[in-house]
């Protein structure tokens, strides 16, 4: 039996910038190294997929800066569910 190893933050440390982005084949999203290795790693590409579901709203088609690159704060509340917010500070 194969037992799955968790995906720590600390494993995250080493994604401090990137040299090669990813273009996700159906959403065409582009995404970093760091993010790849969540998604892969971490079996997080529903996160991806929920962050991406809010970038055809307003704020996000009109916001160039938000266009370019974008930070985000996560989090599960109480009931279980995930809580994802823009990050005003990094």
């Amino acid at each position: 039996m194969i037992t799955q190893q968790k995906l720590k933050t600390s494993d995250l440390h080493q994604f401090t910038g990137t040299e090669k982005y990813y273009l996700h084949a159906t959403q065409g999203y582009v995404f970093t190294e760091g993010v790849r290795h969540l998604a892969i790693e971490g079996k997080a590409f529903w996160l991806l997929s929920a962050i991406w579901s809010y970038q055809n709203t307003e704020l996000f088609q009109y916001d160039r800066a938000l266009r370019a690159i974008q930070f985000w704060k996560l989090k599960v509340d109480v009931e279980k569910n995930l809580v994802c917010s823009l990050a005003k500070e990094i």
